[in-house]
């Protein structure tokens, strides 16, 4: 087993991994609670039953699961001796990323006697390389995605999902990025408090909502400068909601590192 030393940077990227390991033989598990992150686990040899939400699923060697933080669960060898390979994962967009890909809350993969990702992500996260957190992240993500490949049976959230939940608020802001728009109006969108749509907000972006905002503004910004060329930077600030053209420079540069002028002669205008 190894679970890495993640610092509070390394906490900030989309995807990392907590933890990685071999059972053999895999022990009974019983979470009513469930766990506080993602999991990803592969079996060797043996069968095992997985019990989420009242619904029974069975492993073969071969075969695997995937299961998403804090949903009760168990899991149990019916025919032994059952030998798995787990790996637990989270991150500031995997919530999105299952979204997206329309993973679920759980679901059984077929893995086959192929299982490099695994092998790959623990060499690296016990070797000594600067960046092996970065660097198995990026392999994680490839496992992910290829879990939507081989998925065979899922069990779907009767929750919503913070992006779901946030599709509301995120129209509103579409539809109001000319105007000056408060925490207040934004929770009062979809009748929360201001703390619990931050906390959304971070769940499903890794970003707080006058940042999100921030990006949407000046995502519009961009298509204005390009497809209204006539307009001059002021209109351009007013039209995504800044007063200020200075301030609406700065905000623009910091986002892009070039001035709004600068970004439509790089275009060719």
């Amino acid at each position: 087993m190894h679970f890495p030393v993640i610092t509070e940077e390394e906490r900030l990227l989309p995807l990392y991994v907590t933890g990685i390991g071999h059972q053999n033989p895999q022990e009974k598990i019983h979470r009513p609670d469930g766990f506080n992150d993602y999991q990803w686990i592969y079996c060797a040899c043996g069968e095992g039953k997985i019990t989420v939400n009242h619904q029974e699923f069975i492993v073969t060697a071969g075969q695997g699961f995937y299961l998403a933080p804090n949903i009760a669960h168990e899991y149990t060898s019916i025919k032994g001796p059952w030998e798995t390979y787990w790996i637990m994962y989270n991150g500031t967009a995997i919530d999105l990323i299952y979204h997206q890909l329309n993973l679920g809350i759980f679901g059984t993969i077929n893995i086959g006697s192929n299982f490099s990702f695994y092998t790959s992500i623990y060499t690296l996260l016990a070797s000594d390389i600067t960046h092996k957190i970065i660097d198995s992240s990026v392999i994680l993500y490839q496992l992910i995605v290829q879990q939507k490949d081989s998925l065979q049976s899922t069990l779907t959230s009767k929750t919503v999902s913070p992006v779901d939940k946030l599709q509301p608020v995120i129209q509103y802001m579409r539809s109001h990025l000319h105007e000056d728009l408060s925490l207040d109006q934004l929770a009062d969108t979809i009748d929360v408090t201001t703390y619990y749509l931050c906390k959304l907000f971070k769940s499903a972006f890794g970003l707080a909502p006058i940042k999100y905002l921030t990006q949407l503004r000046i995502q519009h910004a961009k298509e204005l400068l390009l497809t209204k060329a006539s307009y001059p930077v002021w209109q351009i600030a007013q039209s995504v909601g800044y007063r200020d053209t200075s301030y609406f420079c700065h905000v623009f540069k910091q986002n892009e590192l070039l001035s709004p002028t600068a970004f439509r002669k790089n275009h060719g205008l």
